[in-house]
C-alpha cells in the first residue's frame, strides 16, 4: 500500500514539474493544420450574438491578399431565391457603391472620384489598386463591428501579432446561388502558419432563417501572387 501511494506521489510531482517547463504550453500548438490558403475555408459563425467568436489555425502557401468575409445564406426551402436575396438585403444593404478618396471615406462628405472617359477610368482603377481610392457603400445596411485578430505562429510555438483591429462591416460585394458576401477586410499574408480570431462586439438583428459564416479565400480570383518587395 505504501509503495502504491509513493508511486502516485511521484507521478503527481512529475506532472507538476512538466507543467512548469516553458515548453509545456507549446504542446497544444504542435502539429500542422490541414486548413490551407489557398483555397480557403468556411466556418459557421452566428453574428447575431454579441461576443460570438471563431478561432482557426491555417497555413498560407502563397504570398497574396486574402479576403476575410461574412457569408449570408437563407435556410428556407422551396421559396423564390430572388425574394430571399431581397429579404437578405434588408440587413446587408443594397450593394450600391461609389469610389471615393481614402482621406474622405469616413467623413460626412466623401469625395466621389468621377471617371467619365476611358483615361479617367484607368486612372481611377490605378488609384484603387494603390489604395488612394476606396469603395464606399451608399446603403451599408446594418453595421456589424468585428474584432479581427491574426497572429503568425512561429516554429518555437510562440506567436507574432500580424493584425488586430475592430472593423465596422457594412454592405456586400458578391452574390451567388448561396447568398451574399460582406467583406471584413483584405489582408496580405506571406507563407506560414497563422492563428485567426474573429469576434462580434455587439448583437445584430439578422433576419429569421438567415445563417452566417466566416468565409476566407483569395481576395479576388484575378489577384496574382505578390513579390517579396510588395
Amino acid at each position: 500500500m505504501n509503495g502504491v501511494l509513493s508511486t502516485m506521489i511521484q507521478k503527481n510531482l512529475l506532472a507538476g514539474l512538466l507543467a512548469m517547463l516553458p515548453w509545456g504550453a507549446c504542446l497544444a500548438c504542435a502539429g500542422v493544420s490541414d486548413v490551407k490558403l489557398p483555397p480557403g475555408f468556411l466556418i459557421p459563425w452566428n453574428i447575431a450574438l454579441k461576443d460570438s467568436a471563431v478561432e482557426q489555425e491555417f497555413v498560407v502557401t502563397e504570398y497574396r491578399p486574402y479576403g476575410f468575409n461574412i457569408a449570408f445564406k437563407s435556410m428556407r426551402m422551396n421559396v423564390d431565391r430572388h425574394q430571399e436575396t431581397e429579404r437578405m438585403k434588408t440587413f446587408t444593404g443594397q450593394g450600391h457603391k461609389n469610389i471615393v478618396t481614402k482621406e474622405s471615406a469616413n467623413t460626412d462628405h466623401p469625395e466621389v472620384v468621377i471617371a467619365g472617359t476611358p483615361n479617367e477610368v484607368q486612372k481611377r482603377d490605378e488609384g484603387v489598386a494603390k489604395g488612394l481610392y476606396v469603395y464606399k457603400d451608399l446603403q451599408p445596411g446594418v453595421i456589424v463591428p468585428v474584432h479581427l485578430r491574426i497572429e503568425k505562429v512561429e516554429s518555437s510555438c510562440g506567436t507574432m501579432l500580424h493584425t488586430d483591429q475592430v472593423i465596422n462591416t457594412g454592405g456586400w460585394y458578391a452574390a451567388g446561388i448561396d447568398g451574399l458576401i460582406r467583406k471584413i477586410a483584405d489582408i496580405k499574408l506571406r507563407p506560414g502558419k497563422y492563428r485567426l480570431t474573429v469576434k462580434t462586439t455587439q448583437e445584430s438583428p439578422v433576419p429569421q432563417d438567415i445563417v452566417t459564416s466566416l468565409k476566407v479565400m483569395q481576395a479576388s480570383p484575378k489577384t496574382r501572387q505578390l513579390k517579396d518587395n510588395e
